[in-house]
């Protein structure tokens, strides 16, 4: 079968790229792994069997690609994928995809725009899918697990250092509350410390600013305030003074821990932030499906919406929702439903077949939905 003008331009661009290429000439059945690393790949021809292709550029098979039975193969790169030719149980995944034959069992997923030369059969097409940037996506769940994990340990320190000494000062009659800024909170049983106001006013930018800031307003100003409002209780008792210049030796501590908890939950809300911004930066909120043969029954398009999930442990994982197409028989005769990650459903009546269409994201509601028109 010849080549369609789409592919022939599509496979041109890529090798008059400036990147290395990395030719295979023949990929013989069941070879395993072929890794292109940051050079494009492009393999003449394709034995049937599983193999798994991956680049950090692209990739292009010129010829039909076989998983065979049982385990898909897989082709992955973090540009754009070619397949000139029919896909038999394959995953695929690209920034971009287009495929120049028929597809059959297979997931095809892309970040971006998907083309689709033949018909598709039992498989799923999946757009705004960033399975192609799950290594560094997991690494910054990682750091960011890190920096929750540690927020956890800091929370049980410190409430220890409070039950610890608030027993010790109240044992001796003192009190450590210091209503400037609501700063220092001692209660009956409890002693909490905000230091929210203190950071509104000292003006400073590098943790290591805020910290000899800290220390300076403590020594020199809380110090001061509780020696006074405590004095009647270690006056003449060198016993009770001792105890007290104790206490505020472990206030001090209690402060400065509080201050490196503090810190650290600012980093993590802004590498969470960061997080956010990196995903949405992935996401093509243009992408588009241009499906030129026949969509089975048995088949399904998704578009899916990357989400970053704020836990109560501090933690940010990366889920999706997606709006789902797939085709229905029913009395009225075939339809196209899309169904809402609410389970929300609209529905197209079309006519025997869905063919030579395109799928593109719009707003209905103020709601993402995705529009599906002939192709012109």
């Amino acid at each position: 079968m010849p080549r369609s003008n789409d592919i022939e331009f599509a496979i041109a661009e890529i090798l008059d790229s400036q990147r290395q290429l990395h030719l295979v000439r023949k990929l013989e059945a069941n070879m395993g792994t072929l890794r292109g690393r940051d050079a494009n790949v492009l393999v003449r021809t394709y034995e049937a069997g599983f193999h798994h292709i991956e680049s950090a550029a692209s990739v292009i098979v010129d010829d039909t690609v076989d998983g065979g039975i049982g385990q898909p193969g897989s082709i992955e790169a973090g540009e754009h994928v070619v397949l000139s030719k029919d896909v038999f149980n394959q995953h695929v995944a690209g920034h971009t995809v287009l495929i120049g034959g028929k597809i059959y069992d297979s997931t095809i997923c892309s970040v971006s725009d998907m083309t689709i030369m033949g018909n598709v059969t039992n498989s799923q097409l999946a757009l705004g899918e960033l399975n192609i940037h799950r290594a560094e996506i997991a690494q910054i769940e990682r750091q960011i697990q890190d920096l929750a994990e540690q927020n956890q340990r800091l929370s049980r320190q410190l409430a220890h250092e409070s039950s610890q000494l608030n027993k010790m000062s109240s044992s001796a009659g003192f009190n450590l509350s210091l209503q400037v800024g609501r700063l220092i909170q001692h209660e009956a049983k409890k002693l909490t410390l905000n230091l929210s106001h203190f950071y509104e006013q000292v003006n400073k930018e590098t943790d290591d600013e805020i910290r000899v800031a800290l220390t300076e307003f403590f020594n020199r100003g809380v110090m001061g305030v509780l020696s006074r409002t405590n004095r009647a209780q270690f006056a003449g008792s060198p016993a009770k003074e001792q105890l007290f210049t104790k206490v505020l030796a472990s206030l001090r501590q209690f402060v400065l821990s509080t201050f490196q908890r503090d810190m650290l939950v600012r980093r993590l809300t802004n590498e969470t932030e960061v997080f956010k911004e990196q995903v949405a930066s992935y996401a093509d909120p243009e992408r588009r499906l241009c499906l030129k043969g026949e969509l089975s029954r048995d088949s399904e398009v998704c578009f899916c919406f990357p989400l970053v999930i704020l836990h109560d442990d501090g933690r940010a994982t990366l889920t999706a929702h997606a709006i789902r197409l797939a085709l229905r028989q029913d009395a009225q005769g075939m339809a196209l439903v899309q169904t809402h990650p609410d389970g929300s459903e609209e529905t197209i009546r079309v006519r025997d077949r869905l063919d030579a269409v395109e799928f593109y994201l719009g707003t209905k509601n103020q709601q993402p939905t995705v529009r599906v028109v002939p192709m012109r």
